[in-house]
């Protein structure tokens, strides 16, 4: 009994940590409506339980759940308005590291 309980313990803490948290690159394009600009970058990004929850931006800033909800990006791709009302549009890029 004992060897199934940790052999079940052992299993879901592979799985929680597979499933829970993933940092990543991804391809972030924003459209800020009220400067009608378009602008690309490769940034970092945190996946949470197949949603975008967190966009690292090379300075040391940060978008998170107080500046968007986190959107699905499960098929690798995701999209959302932010707080201030800019469009994003997100594509995870598979096999990549963020060199910054």
């Amino acid at each position: 009994m004992i060897k199934h309980i940790l052999a079940f313990t052992f299993i879901a803490l592979i799985l929680s940590c597979n499933l829970t948290n993933d940092s990543s690159c991804a391809e972030v394009q924003v459209y800020n409506p009220s400067s009608r600009s378009n602008r690309t970058y490769i940034l970092k990004v945190d996946v949470e339980s197949g949603e975008l929850v967190k966009i690292y931006w090379p300075n040391g800033g940060w978008l998170d759940d107080y500046h968007f909800d986190p959107p699905s990006i499960s098929g690798g791709k995701a999209s959302f308005v932010d707080n201030q009302d800019k469009e994003y549009q997100v594509k995870l890029i598979k096999n990549s590291n963020c060199d910054w």
